[in-house]
């Protein structure tokens, strides 16, 4: 069986999202979502698009579920949902 080479994602060196500076400063939920994300695991969180979607990556499922079931019970006004990543 041949030999995977394992690469690293630097994700923090990837995510950006020029918007999120101006809607964060009207929405500070955006900045709140993103704290709580990384406080829990999350390697690197942004806002998705314009708003008001905010993700985080995790380095596997099992730390994605415990964070999205803690942060559900801790935080009932917000939706949170845990998706595969596709590549």
């Amino acid at each position: 069986m041949p030999h995977r080479h394992e690469q690293t994602f630097e994700v923090d060196q990837y995510l950006c999202n020029d918007l999120e500076t101006v809607t964060a400063s009207r929405y500070p939920d955006i900045i709140k979502a993103k704290e709580i994300l990384m406080y829990y695991g999350a390697k690197g969180a942004l806002m998705s698009g314009s708003g008001p979607t905010v993700f985080g990556l995790f380095s596997d499922s099992d730390k994605a579920r415990k964070a999205q079931h803690i942060i559900s019970r801790e935080n009932n006004k917000w939706e949170l949902f845990c998706a595969d990543m596709l590549i």
